[in-house]
């Protein structure tokens, strides 16, 4: 942004209202890159343009990146809070710190928005109206969590396709570990109790959930339910265990939510311990590669974040800085929570030791993502020297195209950024002017138009890779030539049988070579290296998503196929034997009697769509074994 605009910028916050809301900072082209609230808007945007007591002016970011700066008001510096947080998560602004948690921990997810909830393990958070619980620092931890719920509390172990079509109880039953809702052996109610106890276990509830636990343990005792009470007496040996493992944090017993801060290199890691009755029950570690606003407008927004997606505030949150407003904040937890919540910057005691603690956490999240940073640039250059790279492959895009002889072709493109996967950029493209089994004319077709667009919004890729040989690298290049796109390094990698000597025989092993341009013989990484390890992966990965997107064509053709050609099984009838079933093989394998009941067909009609059926399922069979010798790429 030039200098007059930013002087146009300036003039224009002098007239912000001195009131409570929230600023919207926009690029040139419009787009929303930062959303921050402020108790006066005036003085909040005003700060950016001047020095702070550090020396610092924000002023080169807002001149790099910035070209207008809309604004809310609100009537409370609440409900600016609460504004700020809806404003992210609408515009996915690019310089706000976005709470999502290292995808290399594990959660437990409880799926408490179904009417019988089970409990899994998962990497992904989704706002799905299910409660997660971690991360956990450690794999076995996690696990072991896992299984003492699994054991010990009995809830279903199933999942949701199994649970609908089950018609009696499975193993986990008749071993005492699950009390059987997919057959009706257990109402809800008594199974929302279940559920209470386990979130309350998850939460670190344990001396409630134990006294809880002891008076069913009694009353079922004198009910003479002698199996009920030692099942409860189960539960509460496994939860005494847990607490035994647990470390002692406070002899208050006050649940307390403490924030670790370390900033370098200007990143932001933080470290939260989860503080419950005194007692350390776990951690949670975030990592923000970059941070360009002040440290504590990203505790503010942290803040809002990790309570907003139905999170239980605890009794205190303790902090290294003061967020500002801070008594907004307190008020939104306490209106939250329903009684006080404090936020507290502790100068001494055992809360400083807390928060000291959760710095170090802090410390050591930063020095795990700077040693996995360092080792992926150490992979891309040894790349770049490898396959003789103008630069390091900062950005790869991988192309794969999959097909059955021509039919349902469909491409797919995979993006690695700093050599990890950027979902958010994948790509699928159905093939639209191919006739026939021509791979080279489909990857034609895809390169061409994701290329056509990448050159024009952007961004390009610092390394093209097609699955295949010499032919589909002769593709590539004919594309880039005719585009007119120079300098873009692209290569090929293709799976090809070689001859290894193994003692004093020839063997035939499959390796992956590498073709480059100009250049008449592959390239051969090393073994086990780590440069061939991240193409291969970049390579599956590819053909992993073409070959889904293919095979999901195909069940949809099949489904239609299957079921809608039937005289007399319409929509609803269709809909019917699916929420049912599940699934088209799972009817076809039913008895006449069981699709006539689900659907409300005559046993006639119920008998007809099992024979279609079965002729659908003998055809497919067929197709599976001619498609054991198709090519998937590269022909």
């Amino acid at each position: 942004m030039c200098h007059m605009a930013n002087e146009a910028l300036q003039e224009k916050v002098k007239n912000f209202p001195d009131k409570p809301g929230v600023y919207l900072m926009k690029s040139a082209r419009g787009k929303v890159i930062y959303v921050g609230k402020a108790k006066s808007l005036k003085k909040r945007v005003r700060a950016y343009f001047q020095t702070g007591d550090d020396g610092r002016v924000w002023s080169p970011f807002l001149s790099a990146h910035v070209a207008d700066v809309d604004f809310i008001v609100t009537d409370t510096e609440k409900e600016a809070i609460i504004l700020e947080d809806s404003a992210i998560k609408v515009h996915h602004p690019r310089y706000n710190i976005r709470l999502k948690d290292d995808k290399s921990f594990l959660r437990l997810k409880l799926t408490v928005q179904e009417d019988y909830p089970r409990l899994y393990i998962t990497r992904k958070v989704k706002r799905d109206g299910a409660l997660y619980f971690g991360p956990y620092s450690s794999a076995r931890a996690a696990r072991e969590t896992f299984r003492v719920v699994n054991n010990y509390f009995m809830l279903r172990k199933c999942s949701n396709k199994t649970f609908h079509s089950r018609e009696r109880p499975c193993i986990y039953y008749d071993m005492h570990k699950c009390l059987g809702p997919c057959c009706g052996n257990v109402d809800k109610e008594t199974y929302a109790g279940l559920v209470r106890n386990v979130i309350a276990f998850l939460q670190g509830k344990n001396e409630e959930l134990i006294d809880t636990l002891r008076e069913k343990m009694q009353e079922a005792s004198d009910r003479l339910d002698f199996e009920l009470a030692a099942r409860y007496r189960d539960q509460i040996r496994a939860v005494e265990k847990t607490i035994e493992r647990q470390k002692v944090a406070t002899a208050d017993e006050i649940d307390r939510d403490v924030f670790g801060i370390w900033q370098d290199n200007g990143s932001l890691d933080v470290s939260v311990l989860l503080v419950r009755k005194g007692k350390l029950v776990g951690s949670e570690p975030y990592h923000f590669p970059e941070l360009k606003v002040p440290v504590e407008e990203a505790v503010g927004s942290l803040l809002t974040q990790f309570y907003s997606a139905g999170r239980p505030a605890p009794k205190e949150v303790l902090l290294p800085l003061a967020p500002e407003n801070s008594e907004a904040f307190e008020q939104w937890l306490s209106d939250k929570k329903g009684e006080r919540v404090s936020i507290v910057v502790p100068q001494r005691g055992d809360k400083r030791r807390l928060l000291e603690m959760a710095e170090t956490n802090a410390r050591t999240v930063f020095e795990e993502h700077r040693r996995a940073a360092r080792a992926e640039t150490d992979v891309l250059e040894e790349l770049q020297h490898a396959l003789r790279l103008r630069a390091r492959p900062e950005r790869i895009e991988a192309f794969d195209i999959s097909n059955i002889s021509g039919d349902l072709a469909v491409g797919s493109m995979v993006v690695f950024e700093d050599g990890k996967p950027k979902k958010a950029d994948y790509r699928l493209f159905k093939i639209r002017t191919v006739e026939g089994a021509d791979d080279y004319a489909m990857m034609r077709e895809v390169l061409t138009r994701h290329l056509r667009r990448a050159a024009t919004e952007g961004p390009m890729p610092s390394l093209i890779i097609v699955d295949g040989g010499k032919g589909q690298l002769g593709v590539a290049l004919s594309v880039l030539e005719e585009m007119q796109i120079i300098d873009q390094d692209v290569i090929g990698i293709a799976k090809e049988k070689m001859r290894f000597r193994k003692k004093s025989e020839i063997v035939m092993k499959e390796a992956d070579k590498i073709y480059i341009p100009h250049r008449k013989d592959p390239i051969l990484l090393r073994p086990g290296s780590a440069s061939l390890h991240l193409l291969q992966h970049i390579r599956d990965e590819a053909h992993r998503f073409a070959i889904t997107y293919h095979k999901r064509l195909r069940s949809k053709r099949q489904t239609r196929s299957a079921l809608d050609e039937i005289k007399g099984i319409g929509p609803r009838r269709r809909s019917a034997l699916l929420k049912r079933f599940g699934s088209v093989q799972r009817i076809a394998e039913a008895t006449p009697g069981e699709i006539s009941s689900a659907a409300g067909i005559p046993l006639a009609l119920a008998e007809q769509v099992k024979l279609s059926l079965l002729n659908e399922n003998a055809v497919q069979a067929t197709g599976n074994r001619e498609e054991g010798t198709a090519s998937e790429s590269d022909p």
